[in-house]
C-alpha cells in the first residue's frame, strides 16, 4: 500500500499474499491458531473477536488433522520451529485425536 504525502510517496504497509487461496474461512482461523516459530501460548479471544467468530468446532478439528500432518511431512526440511513440535505432539497422540474426530462426526 502507499500513500501520497506532501514531501512524495510512501509505503505504507505490504500485504503477504502467499497463502491467499479461496477457500473456507475456518482452515485459515485453524492454521492462524496453530503456526508459531516460537512460542507464544493460545491465541487471544481478542483475534477471534475482531474476526468475528471462532472456527467451527468440526471443520476446526479437520483442519488441525490436515495442518500438523503436513507441519510434520515439513519438519524434515527445515529448521526447528514451535509449529512442527506441535505437530509432532498431536500425531504422537493420533490415536485418541482419531477418535475424538470420529465423536465429533458421529461415526
Amino acid at each position: 500500500m502507499v500513500a501520497h504525502y506532501d514531501d512524495g510517496w510512501c509505503c505504507t504497509g505490504w500485504l503477504d499474499w502467499e497463502f491467499a487461496i479461496a477457500g473456507d474461512a475456518d482452515f485459515d482461523l485453524t492454521r492462524a491458531a496453530r503456526s508459531r516459530l516460537v512460542e507464544l501460548g493460545e491465541m487471544p479471544m481478542a483475534f477471534y473477536d475482531g474476526y468475528g467468530r471462532t472456527p467451527h468446532p468440526t471443520r476446526e478439528a479437520l483442519y488441525e488433522l490436515v495442518y500438523f500432518l503436513h507441519m510434520a511431512k515439513d519438519s524434515q526440511y527445515h529448521v526447528d520451529r514451535a509449529t512442527y513440535r506441535y505437530a509432532w505432539t498431536y500425531i504422537n497422540c493420533l490415536p485418541s485425536r482419531l477418535e475424538e474426530l470420529e465423536a465429533l462426526l458421529e461415526l
